[in-house]
């Protein structure tokens, strides 16, 4: 078996995929970033308007 891998001719290497899987790491991470900041402008959103709701209830 191991006769098999050695005198295997490969056309690429494992190295070959190491710019596709960083650059897919760097598109999720960008797309985290993207969910977490709407998450948090849709909370600071919803936030005011809870305030503002008791405001005029308040008044």
């Amino acid at each position: 078996m191991l006769k098999i891998f050695k005198d295997h001719d490969a056309d690429t290497s494992i190295l070959d995929d190491f710019g596709f899987y960083d650059e897919r790491e760097k598109d999720l991470q960008e797309k985290r970033a993207k969910e977490r900041d709407f998450t948090k402008n849709v909370s600071a959103t919803t936030n005011d308007t809870s305030i503002n709701q008791l405001a005029d209830w308040w008044w």
